[in-house]
């Protein structure tokens, strides 16, 4: 949904009833042309068995710069969408879309979510997941798409 305010804070309210060691996360992004420019987060670990108001205030967002924290990132952004341990078609499609926002190749990204899809009710480190990348970029089901130029003429790069 299109939003051309600038909050300062978002609030809400909230019951939360953890089983075990649990937590939950509200997390708020606001997005300019795929990249995000702020946001913030409210962590719930505590039982909260009456509506509670909570308010998560203005954060500004640094956006990653070196290709190591894109994948940081990008490795968060996964984490924080598979807590509820299915893995959405909607969900799916934003982290490809946020992915490539962040300049990783496509071959990566695709490569990337398939494997945290496939262990969705596993964490996986940061260094799991970096490990993977490097997988990913020797396995032939993840090789970069050529462009219809780039079959005619193998010399062409991607």
């Amino acid at each position: 949904m299109a939003y051309s305010q600038t909050p300062t804070n978002f609030t809400g309210w909230y019951k939360y009833e953890p089983v075990g060691v649990d937590t939950a996360i509200i997390n708020v992004w606001f997005m300019n042309n795929g990249a995000a420019i702020l946001g913030g987060s409210f962590l719930m670990s505590e039982t909260t068995t009456v509506w509670t108001p909570f308010s998560i205030d203005n954060v500004p967002v640094v956006v990653p710069v070196t290709r190591d924290d894109k994948v940081k990132y990008f490795w968060r952004i996964l984490i924080m969408m598979k807590m509820d341990l299915q893995a959405h078609e909607a969900e799916l499609k934003l982290a490809q879309e946020l992915g490539e926002a962040l300049e990783l190749a496509e071959n990566e990204v695709r490569g990337l979510i398939d494997y945290m899809a496939e262990n969705v009710a596993k964490f996986i480190s940061l260094e799991k997941f970096e490990s993977q990348l490097i997988e990913i970029q020797k396995d032939p089901k993840y090789a970069p798409v050529k462009t219809f130029w780039q079959k005619v003429f193998p010399w062409m790069k991607n």
